[in-house]
């Protein structure tokens, strides 16, 4: 809400709730917000190299490239796969909607899979549907999230303001662990602001730095292999003949695969650069997804 408009008589809440939010909303994503934006463009283009920037936009999806063309901030948090469950379907629907959001403005698309405002996606993908306990907890106990907080130690607004209804976003927001030790596991010299439970001493960065199947260490090779594979925003899809799986090719050649079932299939040809979990000869284990260079 940098910009509004303040003429009186000032409508009530259930008024601006039922205003379309289309650019003339009196505090929503205004049109002229983006005259803002445009004085941020001239400084961040001032610099050598020009800078960019990413829009936390919650808007509907034909307003997002206002804000992630370069006349504006430059790029824009894709939020789709924060609501999508783990399913191919919505994924690819996911992945080819931004695409094309992102060529009207432009762009390329910034994926976020997690935030701090969310379960983060090792356990939000690894709920049954709903997903969610009558209290509002995690059903089950996969993934790294921290889902018992005594209701004294919570400290995000969203519970004080909903007790009984919503447990916040307390869970995905306990200071990551450094050291396996130490009185908040190596994040400052004094007790973590949230109860971190003793488990998460074994998920440690020193302990996981050692551990080539961590998520620490997969992650890393990602990165390093990004830096060398990378590629446009363009994607080709591959026909697995299976509703339950995902494929396509990056330029120059090289292909990702998400098996989302849950039963192994092949892997037909190429080499493995990367699996989210252990890969075997010649498949794809379930729930994974594997980087493959193409066949030499």
């Amino acid at each position: 809400m940098l910009t509004k408009d303040p003429s009186e008589p000032l409508p009530s809440k259930e008024a601006l709730d039922a205003l379309p939010v289309d650019g003339t909303h009196p505090l929503l994503d205004r049109d002229d917000v983006h005259d803002v934006y445009a004085e941020w463009r001239a400084v961040l283009d001032a610099y050598d190299p020009p800078r960019s920037a990413v829009a936390e936009a919650w808007v509907a999806p034909a307003r997002i490239p206002l804000y992630a063309s370069s006349a504006s901030l430059g790029q824009a948090f894709n939020f789709d796969l924060l609501e999508a469950d783990f399913d191919a379907e919505q994924f690819r629907r996911v992945v080819e909607n931004n695409l094309a959001l992102a060529a009207l403005s432009g762009s390329s698309s910034t994926w976020v899979l997690s935030n701090h405002d969310v379960v983060r996606h090792a356990t939000r993908y690894a709920l049954p549907a709903p997903g969610r306990t009558p209290d509002g907890r995690p059903a089950d106990r996969h993934g790294r999230e921290v889902a018992e907080i005594p209701a004294a130690l919570r400290q995000d607004p969203t519970h004080a303001r909903s007790p009984g209804l919503d447990v916040g976003r307390d869970g995905c927001r306990v200071p990551l662990p450094w050291s396996s030790d130490g009185p908040s596991f190596g994040f400052g010299s004094g007790p973590a602001h949230l109860p971190q439970p003793q488990w998460m001493a074994l998920h440690a960065v020193t302990e996981q730095e050692g551990d080539e199947a961590s998520t620490l260490n997969l992650y890393r090779r990602a990165l390093r292999l990004r830096s060398r594979l990378l590629a446009g925003e363009d994607l080709l899809w591959r026909d697995t003949g299976r509703p339950d799986v995902l494929r396509f090719a990056r330029h120059p050649g090289w292909e990702v695969v998400t098996n989302f079932g849950a039963t192994d299939v092949p892997l037909g040809g190429g080499e493995v650069l990367l699996s989210s979990s252990p890969a075997r000869h010649d498949v794809i284990p379930a729930q994974t997804t594997v980087w493959i260079a193409p066949p030499r």
